[in-house]
């Protein structure tokens, strides 16, 4: 594999988690703001995350989960 392809690769992983993040956090807003239960929004987030780290578990090695969670709660209004 070239240097090039794993750049493209790693790129086009980026491209995804950013639009997933976007798509994320759009519903758990959606969620707060429809009054859902603390439980079921962690509820989704904990499947959200299992989701995306199967897929792209590579991507995310760098990354804290706890810190996605953190983020997303917060920016629920939590």
């Amino acid at each position: 594999m070239s240097w090039k392809f794993k750049i493209a690769l790693i790129f086009f992983e980026f491209l995804i988690l950013n639009f997933e993040l976007t798509w994320m956090m759009d519903k758990v807003t959606r969620q707060y703001a429809q009054g859902a239960e603390y439980v079921r929004i962690e509820s989704y987030l904990t499947h959200w995350l299992r989701w995306v780290i199967s897929g792209l578990g590579g991507l995310l090695s760098s990354l804290s989960v706890g810190v996605l969670i953190d983020d997303a709660v917060r920016c629920g209004g939590a």
